[in-house]
């Protein structure tokens, strides 16, 4: 029997994030892996898809559209985000969410666990308080960043440098 996957990251522009998302997508054996892609706009709020739709679609891999996804925070969007995720995952019913990017990651690991999805696995493509930001935000979205760590199952970090910092965190 095959397992459902939903390949889960924030924006749709087509940076390295979403190029990795992609190359996942279109190559995970598709004998075992029924494999489809949540995705939001280009960054602004209600922005609208952008060039991973597009390639997906050609790649004949089915994608669902979060409208509040966008790159800043906003908690009117965050929420609106995560409750259009919990519908989705419990709609749809996954085996296995699969979170990339920082946004993704937190509020989709939130709402894969309110929606019971039995495996979370979150793949850290950088680390958001690293970003130019005030103080009070970086520590923020560093505590973001820890949850999304322990809601999920497995963590995947795409480099020695992000791998090391995380066996920082508690836990």
């Amino acid at each position: 029997m095959k397992k459902k996957v939903l390949i889960t990251v924030t924006k749709s522009n087509f940076g390295g994030a979403q190029r990795y998302v992609f190359d996942l997508a279109t190559t995970l054996p598709k004998d075992k892996f029924e494999v489809s892609v949540v995705s939001g706009g280009t960054g602004a709020a209600n922005a609208a898809s952008g060039t991973l739709e597009q390639k997906l679609r050609e790649a004949h891999i089915p994608i669902f559209f979060i409208k509040a996804f966008m790159r800043d925070i906003s908690f009117r969007q965050e929420w609106r985000a995560l409750r259009e995720l919990v519908a989705l995952y419990r709609t749809e019913k996954p085996d296995i969410v699969h979170l990339n990017s920082s946004k993704a990651g937190g509020l989709g690991a939130l709402a894969a666990r309110i929606a019971r999805v039995p495996r979370i696995v979150f793949t850290v493509h950088g680390l958001p308080q690293d970003e130019d930001r005030g103080a009070l935000t970086r520590m923020l979205i560093a505590l973001a960043t820890w949850a999304s760590f322990i809601l999920s199952h497995r963590v995947i970090a795409i480099s020695q440098n992000n791998f090391k910092r995380i066996q920082r965190f508690p836990f």
